[in-house]
């Protein structure tokens, strides 16, 4: 399990997003983790359904592809840990 990114959040960069169980992380234009996801099966499909929204101008991520959704959701938990604050939950 490797860290890819940053790549910018855009569709055209999704190409190459693997259709495979993993994390990401997304970053605001000056690179602060605004959110981390996770998916249980195809990684690049969920992270499309952030391309549209009016949060993505300028945002970045970056994301590990998993061997297993139980990886990932581990991996997504110490994540949420390190960067998410109890502030930054109770603000959404």
């Amino acid at each position: 399990m490797q860290l890819k990114g940053p790549f910018k959040l855009s569709e055209r960069n999704l190409y190459f997003v693997p259709s495979k169980p993993g994390v990401y992380v997304i970053g605001n234009p000056e690179g602060r983790v605004i959110y981390v996801g996770e998916s249980d099966g195809d990684l690049a499909d969920r992270l499309r359904a952030h391309v549209s929204g009016s949060a993505a101008q300028g945002s970045q991520f970056w994301y590990w592809d998993t061997w297993s959704k139980q990886e990932a959701a581990d991996l997504s938990e110490d994540l949420k840990r390190k960067y998410i604050t109890s502030a930054d939950a109770v603000a959404r």
